[in-house]
């Protein structure tokens, strides 16, 4: 599909499989880095050891942790000293690094024509300035050494010793470890080295230990999802539908949750992930997890209702742009974003009741979205006059943090939408959880619906409806606008 921002329901594709390439998903599109199943974590060993100088270190430190030795499938690399200038050129491994409270200096961009840096669940542990995107599709070895690195992470995505030896030219780099599939490093492993390569050991413990806490707080808050069956599924726009790898991130983090794995899906290859109308029925489930689709695109498919129980009985979800992006980048921080944005729906979608509808598949039942009740209107409300172009400048500061240090973003922001013939943000609905509101909303530019079912968050504030600066950044960055500081 079309890697434009505002194409509709499309997500950003990400970079084709050349010479440092990305994994690719079922609908040969190329993705990002899936994540095998837990198990792996454990089996899998990477061999890091810490080798201490026998010399005293200056600072007369009896444990001195440098230089650190790390084995991977192409041989052993010695980090002589603690990295100061850190670049990841494999896919969302800025989370892992910054998830330990270090500053990655470059990050390898994960989607054609990318304009955020650093996704909203990690941003707020940006300081000082925002790393380098080193934006083209093509790993560019040039761009990385000019960033100077002293460490360079390449752990997740699919590179050949030739690449690996000229990284290594430039700077330490640390590959995928021994025994691992190329691009499908799981995520603790993968945080599990980025930590030890950086000294930062604990706090990478930490990072894993606060995911899996809330993966258990879900389980224990959600027991209806154990022996549920759980289907992922992505209707294209050449009418042709297919799902994933089992050992796909996306699976992970179903299976984290406590679903089961689909049994039509078990003995399927994992290169063949086609699914045929005529034999959608494969893909029923407890529930099913659609990637972002605009809701006539499943309506459109002819043997949906006939074939899917899950259709029927309204027991489907459609996921928004940005969380598919975070369920793809399976980070200790992706996936905890992803849970707090599509938990409700899965409950409500899985609840045995069909009066019970998730919020992103209203639209595709064909239910009514009006008669919004006061509070969810306020919020629809309060994010058109956020983005929207008719709002004053007073009304945008009264529902928007940080507004004044925003207001040259703001203004430029405008400016896009207008050059682009006029930009208009329009609700369909909105969940209320005590002083929290999750709208979603679509984006026509020039009178054309563009995007579907993007999702914003709101707090209420002394009785109003307040977005977040993040939230803000989030969105004018998709039409090529950046905050202050991003």
């Amino acid at each position: 599909e079309s890697g434009e921002p505002f194409a509709t329901g499309a997500v950003p594709p990400a970079a084709p499989d050349v010479a440092a390439g990305a994994p690719t998903d079922g609908d040969g599109e190329t993705d990002e880095a899936a994540d095998p199943d837990a198990d792996a974590d454990a089996d899998t060993e990477s061999t890091v050891s810490d080798s201490t100088s026998t010399e005293s270190p200056a600072d007369d430190s009896i444990d001195a942790p440098y230089p650190v030795e790390i084995e991977h499938v192409f041989g052993t690399t010695v980090i002589p000293e603690e990295p100061q200038r850190v670049v990841t050129v494999g896919y969302a491994e800025h989370d892992f690094v910054l998830a330990v409270g270090v500053q990655p200096v470059g990050v390898r961009a994960n989607y054609d024509s990318q304009p955020v840096v650093v996704w909203p669940w990690a941003e707020h542990l940006v300081t000082g300035e925002m790393p380098e995107l080193l934006n083209q599709t093509v790993l560019n070895l040039e761009a990385v050494a000019a960033l100077q690195p002293d460490l360079i992470f390449a752990i997740n995505l699919r590179l050949d010793e030739g690449e690996y030896d000229t990284l290594s030219a430039i700077a330490p780099t640390i590959a995928r470890p021994v025994g691992t599939v190329e691009a499908e490093v799981p995520w603790r492993l993968r945080q599990e080295v980025i930590g030890l390569a950086l000294d930062r050991v604990d706090e990478a413990a930490q990072a894993i230990a606060d995911t899996d806490a809330r993966f258990a707080d879900v389980r224990a808050a959600h027991p209806e999802f154990a022996g549920l069956e759980a289907v992922l599924a992505n209707a294209r726009e050449d009418g042709g539908v297919n799902t994933f790898d089992l050992g796909d991130a996306r699976y992970q983090f179903l299976l984290d949750l406590g679903f089961d794995p689909p049994v039509a899906l078990l003995d399927r290859p994992d290169d063949e992930l086609e699914v045929s109308l005529e034999r959608l029925d494969e893909l029923d489930g407890d529930v099913i997890i659609w990637s972002p689709t605009p809701p006539e695109r499943l309506q459109n498919l002819p043997t949906r209702e006939a074939l899917l129980s899950a259709a029927r009985e309204r027991r489907e979800i459609i996921i928004d742009p940005i969380v598919s992006i975070a369920l793809v980048e399976a980070s200790p921080l992706s996936l905890q974003y992803v849970i707090d944005r599509i938990l409700t729906d899965l409950a409500l979608a899985v609840d045995g009741d069909p009066d019970t509808v998730a919020a992103s598949a209203v639209e595709l039942y064909g239910l009514d979205v009006d008669g919004a009740s006061a509070a969810e209107q306020a919020a629809m409300d309060a994010w058109v006059i956020v983005l929207g172009p008719e709002a004053s400048l007073d009304e945008k500061r009264r529902h928007t943090e940080d507004f004044d240090e925003l207001l040259p973003t703001v203004e430029a922001g405008l400016a896009a939408g207008e050059a682009a013939g006029g930009i208009e943000i329009i609700p369909t609905r909105a969940t209320i959880n005590g002083d929290s509101a999750t709208v979603v909303f679509d984006v026509a530019l020039g009178g054309s619906i563009t995007a579907t079912d993007f999702t914003a968050d709101l707090t209420l504030i002394d009785g109003v409806w307040v977005a977040s600066r993040s939230q803000v950044c989030t969105y004018v960055a998709l039409i090529g606008v950046q905050c202050p500081g991003d």
